[in-house]
């Protein structure tokens, strides 16, 4: 299980100084040390790193003797030479990275060497070492953005010009490190009038305003009016009705045009469509992207309207857009019109068709028919799903009454293996960082560890993190191996004390909680969403006030969040509420978690049968997260030793009497 080096040195840069280019490390002959003496190592590295904090180098030095045999040694030399970078020799960098190329501290020293040479303006120096990485795109955007200064720096122009085009061209923004390359760029005529309408549209696309209003001073003075209304439609997609806004001519006003329309959709998808054939009859718009934008119309117009002839009477080639056929099915769905779903589903690609979704509906339609030979062949296809663990296999084998196939298997890893794999030096470090809270840096040291393990290793590495408790990693290790039939290591019972004590203080079931933690987080603590959801419950700063207020206790600030015991008591606590909220029914508050009440509250105007309600939740990320969550918990009841259906029966009662296979 050897982790190849990612930082790698020039080989005359090494013989030059007379270093083999071979590593070693000092810790390879490790052996096991009793719980009292590493944890009083931890104490000691601990205050190592300290004294060296406040300089207090005479203490520092003595305990870094005492330290030589503990897995973090190398960490204390690390921050030893990064804390004086400034008075560091590159033979002191080299000497380092040699020695602990088999560990990402060489990598991450590397960087800072790298940042320390740009501030110094050494730039051949730069340039020499940025190079001999293997990986240079793994170092980051901001040494990339050193690089191509460099290479101007250095005369090289064309390439300096080349690179400055690749960091331009993205739909974020950059750090400052860029700025000096893009004002050098600039000045020799790089931004070119179309270099910044790529990617002043690319901004406005990803939803990053800010950086879009900023890129309006690129835009020259032709475009200018072109681009503003192109903005502005960012925010007031119904200005696109203000048809005189974009009269003119001209591949600028085609594209936010086609923009435009597609954003109004959403919240009027009638009167979008009768402003892009309105806006058809008058501009000159390529085909292709005047047919996406139809398409996209489309699949807005058949979520929320229930006339199915307006997205079947569109210029559009079903059979190459897909996602529209999927969406027409589905508002026939909505109206249980079964004839038009199979019609529907004979739009898609035959690879689109073969999934197991289409098949759970094409089987579904055709259940209850009356001809003797579709009975026939919708048992046989649902016969074939049942066999599957997914939800439409669980939900196939609920129509046929038959047994779950949950595919469970018992990993044949050995005391042995642990043992072999918990000694390698890499994965000692690996979970010291993680025995002292230090997230982020252990994970770095388990993803360079297991980079290269086959799918074996990567069990045996799953067995071990489970031991200890590392529940996230364990579950990714089954992902990369894509071993699936585990189910002890790819839902583990995490923090199973915890969880069962809340969830029997909140009136919930425990398996749906844990389901719910393991959709949110994969029972990582510190995880964040973009939108700013934390801890293993994924939960908003401003969620956390309102829940923590309503159960009367104190909520000091978001790093409470990712403390387990905190995320799970106040996760549980909403959990309840919602779960009584809809008379215990987890679909709809799984549902109501993910995406609000609000929402939940509006899609029970319409009653259908419960597997129709969830197929035709219009929101993608909400329809997975319930399906995902009903699978989890029906996995989680069976790891608890309880025996419990997908869906309960007063759930299934709760959405409609015609919950039976149609007629």
């Amino acid at each position: 299980m050897q982790s190849k080096a990612r930082w790698t040195l020039s080989i005359l840069s090494i013989l030059f100084l007379g270093w083999e280019a071979t590593a070693t490390d000092a810790h390879a002959d490790a052996e096991p040390v009793t719980v009292a003496s590493r944890i009083q190592q931890r104490q000691e590295y601990r205050a190592a790193l300290q004294y060296l904090k406040t300089n207090r180098i005479t203490q520092y030095r003595r305990l870094k003797t005492a330290l030589q045999t503990y897995p973090l040694y190398p960490y204390l030399e690390y921050q030893e030479i990064v804390q004086g970078i400034k008075r560091r020799s590159e033979a002191d960098i080299l000497a380092f990275v040699n020695q602990y190329q088999d560990t990402p501290l060489a990598e991450r020293l590397g960087q800072r060497w790298l940042t320390h040479l740009a501030k110094r303006g050494r730039w051949g120096d730069f340039i020499n070492y940025y190079e001999a990485a293997k990986q240079p795109v793994t170092l980051g955007r901001k040494l990339a953005c050193h690089h191509a200064f460099a290479l101007y720096r250095e005369g090289r122009l064309a390439e300096a010009m080349a690179h400055a085009k690749v960091l331009w061209l993205v739909a974020y923004s950059q750090p400052d490190e860029c700025d000096a390359l893009f004002k050098f760029w600039r000045a020799k005529g790089g931004i070119t009038a179309e270099l910044a309408w790529q990617r002043l549209a690319m901004s406005i696309r990803a939803n990053q305003r800010q950086l879009a209003a900023y890129l309006l001073r690129f835009i020259n003075e032709k475009d200018r009016a072109a681009a503003t209304n192109f903005l502005a439609l960012r925010d007031m997609p119904a200005r696109i009705k203000q048809t005189r806004r974009f009269q003119a001519q001209g591949p600028r006003y085609r594209e936010s045009i086609l923009y435009g329309v597609t954003q109004f959709a959403w919240t009027d998808p009638e009167a979008a469509l009768g402003v892009l054939r309105t806006y058809g009859a008058r501009h000159d718009f390529d085909p292709e992207p005047l047919e996406s934008a139809y398409a996209r119309v489309g699949q807005y117009l058949a979520q929320k309207t229930d006339n199915p002839i307006l997205s079947l009477d569109l210029p559009v080639n079903l059979h190459t857009h897909p996602e529209l056929a999927e969406e027409i099915i589905r508002q026939a769905l909505r109206h249980l019109n079964w004839e038009g779903l199979l019609a529907g589903i004979n739009l898609l690609p035959p690879r689109w068709q073969a999934e197991p979704r289409w098949q759970y509906w094409k089987a579904r339609a055709r259940y209850s028919s009356e001809h003797l030979n579709e009975q026939q062949e919708a048992r046989e296809i649902l016969l074939a799903l049942s066999q599957e663990r997914t939800f439409y296999g669980f939900l196939a084998a609920d129509l046929l009454d038959t047994a779950y196939n949950y595919r469970d298997e018992m990993s044949a890893v050995t005391q042995e293996q642990l043992v072999s794999l918990e000694l390698s030096p890499g994965m000692q470090r690996a979970l010291e960082l993680f025995a002292l809270k230090e997230r982020g840096r252990a994970r770095q040291e388990w993803n360079f560890t297991t980079a290269e393990f086959r799918a074996r290793e990567l069990e045996v590495a799953a067995a071990l993190a489970l031991q200890r408790g590392w529940y996230k990693v364990a579950i990714q290790a089954m992902i990369d191996a894509g071993t699936w039939n585990y189910l002890h290591l790819r839902f583990p019972l995490a923090w199973q004390e915890s969880f069962s004590a809340y969830a029997a203080r909140a009136d919930i079931p425990l398996s749906w909680s844990l389901a719910i933690a393991r959709q949110e987080s994969a029972f990582m603590p510190d995880a964040k969403s973009p939108s700013g959801a934390l801890g293993l419950m994924q939960i908003l700063p401003t969620t956390a006030t309102m829940i923590a207020r309503s159960m009367k206790i104190k909520y000091r600030n978001r790093a409470n969040l990712i403390i387990p015991e905190f995320s799970i008591k106040l996760g549980s606590h909403y959990l309840g509420s919602l779960f009584h909220r809809y008379d215990n029914n987890r679909i709809l508050a799984s549902a109501a978690y993910n995406t609000g009440p609000g929402h939940v509250d509006h899609w029970l105007a319409i009653k259908l049968p419960v597997d129709v309600w969830i197929e035709v939740i219009p929101i993608t990320e909400t329809r997975t997260y319930v399906q995902n969550i009903l699978m989890y918990s029906s996995i989680y009841s069976r790891r608890l030793g309880e025996s419990m259906p997908l869906i309960y029966p007063h759930e299934r009662a709760f959405f409609s009497a015609t919950s039976a296979a149609p007629g």
